[in-house]
């Protein structure tokens, strides 16, 4: 299983922290393409004084492999 976790600072970056952003998922129900594969369109972009992260989450079975990507404005 997996989690996606969001790092984070309030010391500038002296120490860090985790959150978990998202459920835990199993990488075995994403697509295959030279391995398992959560999508070509993630990472990281700014929006003022906000970051946009974009990431990949199996959303489906060995059996039907699938992927969504999600994107929140963090802030």
């Amino acid at each position: 299983m997996t989690s996606t976790l969001l790092l984070h600072s309030h010391d500038g970056g002296q120490t860090w922290a985790e959150t978990t952003v998202g459920s835990d998922f199993d990488f075995t129900g994403a697509p295959v393409a030279r391995g398992y594969f959560l999508g070509d369109y993630m990472g990281l972009g700014a929006r003022s004084t906000s970051f946009v992260p974009v990431i990949g989450r199996a959303t489906g079975t060995a059996a039907a492999p699938a992927c969504n990507i999600y994107s929140s404005i963090v802030s």
